[in-house]
């Protein structure tokens, strides 16, 4: 038998009864996550096929090209969707 995963519950729903402090777990953030460089080139690396392991390298100049051209031709789809 396979063990299911532990649900989270939204603050519309009822908590589980054996929480004795339940916080909402699906809340939006306040204020948006700030990204420092390093953290944008990574982000932009992964679109692009980085995977980012522990013993990995930086990110090269190729992947992040990928990346860059994956992330503009999103953006240009999301623009001409608004359209």
């Amino acid at each position: 038998m396979l063990a299911h995963p532990q649900k989270t519950h939204c603050p519309q729903q009822r908590p589980p009864h054996n929480t004795p402090n339940p916080r909402p777990v699906c809340h939006l953030r306040s204020t948006p996550r700030r990204y420092d460089e390093k953290s944008r080139v990574r982000l932009v690396a992964k679109i692009g096929g980085y995977l980012g392991r522990k013993n990995d390298p930086p990110p090269g100049h190729q992947i992040i090209w990928q990346g860059y051209t994956a992330l503009r031709f999103m953006s240009l789809g999301f623009a001409l969707s608004d359209e």
